[in-house]
C-alpha cells in the first residue's frame, strides 16, 4: 500500500478451495441443495482507495468438478474443468481482455412443464420481485466508457445436454450427446468460431462464423449443416399441433448466410427422405387438428420419396420486425400446406375448417401467395420468394 498515492496492490492465492462454503449465500437467491467444486487461483489486483473504479485485475482461475444440485436432488448442471486466464481487466475504462477461456465436461438439462421450467424452479420468487422493484425505481445509470472485450482462445466442450418438454402429449425430449466450440481472436470487430456436435440418434451438426459481431456495421458469414436427423424425434410437435404422428423420415438442413452492414442474404436447403406420417388421432386436442398434414406431405414427396425445399431469406436485421426463425418456420409451413390451398379434385379437397386453420397457421397473406408458394420440378420443391 502506497499511502501518499492511496494506491494498493493485492495478490490472492487459492488452493483446493471448495465452493460449498458459499452455498448459504447462493441459497438466498436460488433453490439449491448443493454446489461444490475445487478452485485454484492466483489473482493480482491494483487499485486506488479514492476511486473504486480505478481497478486493474490480472491472473489465472481454475475450477474442477463443479456440480449444481437442486432441492429435488437433481444435478441441473456440471462442469468437469474450467480455466480463465485474465490478460487485463480495466474497470476504469471498461475493458476486458481474456487470454484463455476454457470450459470442458459441460453437462446439464432444461425441463419445461405445464406451469414450470427448470429456471423458474431454481429462482426464488421473492428475489425476482425484489430485483424487478429495484430496476423500476433505480435512477438512470451514469455514463461510462463503452465496453471493449476480447478473448484470444476459446474452448467449450461437453456432453449429455438435454431439453425436455413435459407439457406436450406425448412428452418431447432431445439432446446434445457431445459438442465442441472453438474460437480465437474474438472481439466485436472480429470472430472466428466453429462448432461440431452430435445430437440425439446420431444426428450431426457443424457450424462456423467468421467476421464482425457488429450486425449493424460489420461483415459476417455464418454457415451450418445438419444431417441424419430422425424426423420421428419431433413427432410430439406434430401430434400436439396437428394430431398426426411422424413414423419415419431423415432430415438434412444446410444454411449459408452473409451479413453486410445490417443487410442479410441467406439460403436454406432442406431435404427430407422417406417421410411417413401416421394416421390421424381421432380424439386429439391438437390446436390445428383439422390440417391434413398427411395429404400435404404426400403432395410434396417425389416418386423416390424425397422432399427438397430451397428457402432464400433476405432483409434488414436491424428492423424490430425481422425474426429469422419465424421467417423460416412460416416459409416451411407455406411450402407444406400452401399446395393444399389449390387442390381441385373432390377426393382431396380440404374442408372449410381445414382452410381456416391453415390460414391462421400460415398468416393473412395465405390466399394471395398460395398458388405461387411452391413449384414442382422433378423431385424438388423450390420456394422462389419468402414474403416480407
Amino acid at each position: 500500500y502506497v499511502m501518499a498515492r492511496r494506491r494498493y496492490a493485492v495478490t490472492l492465492r487459492m488452493k483446493d478451495v471448495n465452493t460449498d462454503v458459499a452455498l448459504p449465500l447462493v441459497q438466498d437467491y436460488l433453490n439449491l441443495k448443493g454446489i461444490s467444486s475445487s478452485v485454484n487461483a492466483k489473482i493480482h489486483v491494483d487499485g486506488c482507495l479514492d476511486n473504486m473504479k480505478d481497478l486493474l485485475v490480472t491472473g489465472d482461475v481454475a475450477m474442477k468438478d463443479l456440480s449444481v444440485v437442486d432441492e429435488r436432488d437433481n444435478e441441473v448442471a456440471a462442469i468437469g474443468e474450467m480455466r480463465v486466464v485474465l490478460d487485463r481487466i480495466d474497470m476504469m475504462y471498461n475493458r476486458y481482455a481474456i487470454d484463455t477461456l476454457q470450459i470442458t465436461g459441460i453437462t446439464g438439462g432444461f425441463e419445461k412443464g405445464e406451469d414450470y421450467t427448470t429456471l423458474s424452479r431454481l429462482l426464488k420468487p421473492a428475489q425476482q420481485d425484489t430485483a424487478k422493484a429495484a430496476e423500476e425505481t433505480s435512477a438512470p445509470a451514469a455514463k461510462s466508457e463503452p465496453m471493449v472485450w476480447s478473448v484470444k482462445h476459446l474452448l467449450l466442450s461437453g456432453q449429455n445436454l438435454t431439453y425436455s418438454d413435459k407439457s406436450m402429449k406425448p412428452h418431447f425430449a432431445y439432446g446434445v450427446q457431445s459438442f465442441t466450440l472453438k474460437g480465437h481472436d474474438l472481439s466485436m470487430s472480429s470472430a472466428d468460431v466453429s462448432l461440431t456436435a452430435t445430437l440425439t440418434h446420431g444426428a450431426h451438426l457443424t457450424a462456423n462464423l467468421k467476421g464482425s459481431l457488429d450486425i449493424e456495421h460489420g461483415n459476417t458469414t455464418c454457415n451450418a449443416k445438419l444431417t441424419k436427423v430422425q424426423v420421428t424425434d419431433f413427432s410430439p410437435f406434430t401430434e400436439s399441433l396437428m394430431a398426426y404422428p411422424l413414423e419415419d423420415g431423415v432430415l438434412a438442413f444446410e444454411t449459408h448466410n452473409t451479413l453486410r452492414n445490417g443487410q442479410l442474404e441467406g439460403t436454406n436447403h432442406v431435404t427430407i427422405d422417406q417421410m411417413k406420417v401416421g394416421n390421424k388421432q381421432r380424439f386429439s386436442k391438437a390446436k390445428y387438428k383439422n390440417i391434413p398434414l398427411k395429404l400435404g406431405v404426400g403432395l410434396l414427396k417425389s416418386a423416390q420419396g424425397l422432399i427438397v425445399v430451397d428457402l432464400p431469406v433476405s432483409g434488414d436485421v436491424r428492423s424490430p420486425k425481422f425474426n429469422y426463425r419465424q421467417i423460416i418456420g412460416r416459409a416451411l409451413a407455406k411450402v407444406f400446406f400452401g399446395p393444399l390451398m389449390g387442390v381441385k379434385d373432390d377426393r382431396n379437397r380440404i374442408s372449410e375448417d381445414e382452410m381456416l386453420e391453415m390460414m391462421e397457421l400460415l398468416g393473412d397473406d395465405t390466399l394471395s401467395i398460395a398458388t405461387d408458394v411452391a413449384t414442382v420440378a422433378g423431385d424438388s420443391i423450390a420456394l422462389s420468394e419468402v414474403g416480407e
